[in-house]
């Protein structure tokens, strides 16, 4: 399962826990409130450290602001106390974690096996083998900046409720996947959406809030080489981002909505509601629309983890190896959860890349030492050929 879901559950859990230790007089509901806020961004600092520090400064910074004018802002420093300690044991905990793992209790597991793929500029990509050219980028702030206005803020704005369209290329006319769709210029909308709450005389700090959570975010994936924007498909190329969606963009969004539709009822009087009824269809046509392509796009994701199962259900493969040469994807077979013996249908991935060496890319050196006795099979992306283990390492005929 991916880091978000648990991430965004924390997130909620710290900010419901702030707002209310905020609302709750001196006594134990507040510093019971204070503890689950803690508790909760300490969590999250497990699952997604950076988001947890962003969400945390924004966190102090609002607490910082709602209690400085206050005549009792003194009985907040034991309810800061019992959000401190929960907070910074889970860190401690993180820490303890990562030293008994990889010796040093700032490195993570992920960053042990993949060192370059890292926040800061230089070379970055995915660590098993950065300098390789189809892997690596030049991470520049040249390249960072750019990127907020050509790809972060058109992908996040789509992603937010599916209004409009996005795709990596289409600010890159010299790309050959160039293709700017006309549902792009629905971005308007959402954009237009976030900047009314700041333009309006309504405007409060909750708005200021919402929208600090954005600017950070954006601020601290700054000098992250790649934040998902770049490539994939909803809701893959905004997957940084969903925490300040929900909690930024949303809420916002939804208060675009509310203070347009205000004005619309004071101008155009009993139409708007008809005029908002069109619009919101309209809007959910076009909703449905981008959730239709995404469901399309992962229903064909990937071959390997899609496709070469059901080839091997339908043609009623057992006892077998299946290689898989020049990728690193492959589907989860019953080994390593079976001992390899006992295992029906193993995948090995001969590769996955040469230039990476991670294991042979010979197959028969693979067959020899781990399946001898099994039948042996390759696919090749498009089938699956069977393997003649007797005469050397073409197909059979």
């Amino acid at each position: 399962m991916l880091s978000q879901p648990a991430s965004r559950l924390c997130i909620a859990a710290f900010l419901f826990g702030i707002l209310r230790l905020l609302r709750e007089s001196p006594g134990v509901r507040r510093q019971l409130h204070a503890a689950l806020a803690g508790f909760a961004l300490g969590y999250g600092f497990n699952t997604r450290p950076l988001v947890a520090l962003v969400f945390g400064t924004i966190g102090a910074v609002f607490v910082l602001y709602r209690i400085g004018a206050r005549p009792d802002r003194n009985s907040f420093i034991r309810p800061a106390i019992y959000l401190l300690a929960p907070g910074l044991l889970m860190v401690g905990l993180c820490c303890a974690w990562n030293g008994h793992l990889t010796g040093n209790p700032w490195l993570s597991t992920y960053h042990a096996l993949q060192s370059s793929d890292r926040m800061g500029f230089g070379l970055r990509g995915e660590g098993y083998a950065p300098l390789i050219s189809d892997f690596r980028t030049d991470f520049t702030p040249a390249y960072a900046f750019a990127r907020i206005w050509l790809q972060t803020i058109p992908c996040v704005l789509f992603n937010s409720l599916g209004w409009g369209a996005y795709e990596p290329s289409m600010f890159f006319p010299s790309d050959p996947q160039h293709h700017f769709p006309l549902l792009a210029f629905g971005l308007i909308v959402p954009l237009s959406l976030l900047v009314i709450p700041f333009a309006d005389r309504s405007r409060c700090a909750a708005d200021l809030f919402c929208g600090l959570i954005l600017v950070l975010t954006v601020a601290a994936l700054f000098f992250q080489y790649s934040d998902h924007g770049t490539w994939g498909s909803t809701p893959v190329h905004c997957s940084y981002y969903s925490e300040a969606t929900l909690f930024g963009i949303i809420p916002l969004t939804a208060r675009g909505i509310l203070i347009l539709y205000d004005a619309a009822r004071r101008r155009v009087g009993g139409a708007s509601p008809l005029l908002f009824a069109a619009g919101g269809l309209l809007l959910l046509a076009n909703t449905i629309h981008s959730d239709a392509v995404s469901v399309g796009w992962f229903k064909n994701w990937d071959p390997y983890y899609q496709a070469l199962p059901r080839l091997v259900a339908a043609a009623n493969i057992h006892d077998a190896v299946v290689f898989i040469p020049a990728s690193r994807n492959a589907p989860l077979g019953e080994y390593p959860f079976k001992p390899l013996n006992q295992a029906d249908v193993v995948y090995f991935r001969t590769g996955p890349l040469p230039a990476w060496g991670l294991n042979t890319g010979n197959w028969r050196i693979a067959y020899d030492k781990y399946f001898s006795g099994r039948s042996a099979y390759v696919y090749d992306k498009v089938a699956l050929k069977k393997l003649d283990t007797t005469t050397g390492d073409r197909p059979a005929r």
